[in-house]
């Protein structure tokens, strides 16, 4: 089983150079592991949003905000 924290630190490091198919990648192998991580979900849907795939984009952000009830919080607090 891959380390979850290298796969992590990939991920990150991947989405600081811009290299976001590779992005993609790591951060989708994170979810075959851990299906409910929210950082990957969150970087993977900014990747897919640097990809110009923005229903892909929208799959994931919806996806955290089932997922973590805190995220939805702070949507309703911030939109008022």
């Amino acid at each position: 089983m891959p380390d979850i924290i290298l796969l992590n630190q990939k991920a990150i490091k991947f989405a600081i150079n811009g290299q976001w198919q590779e992005a993609v990648s790591v951060n989708l192998a994170i979810l075959k592991l851990e299906p409910k991580n929210i950082n990957a979900l969150l970087r993977l849907a900014k990747a897919y949003t640097y990809l110009n795939k923005v229903n892909l984009a929208k799959r994931y952000y919806h996806q955290v905000l089932q997922e973590d009830k805190y995220w939805n919080m702070i949507l309703r607090h911030k939109n008022g």
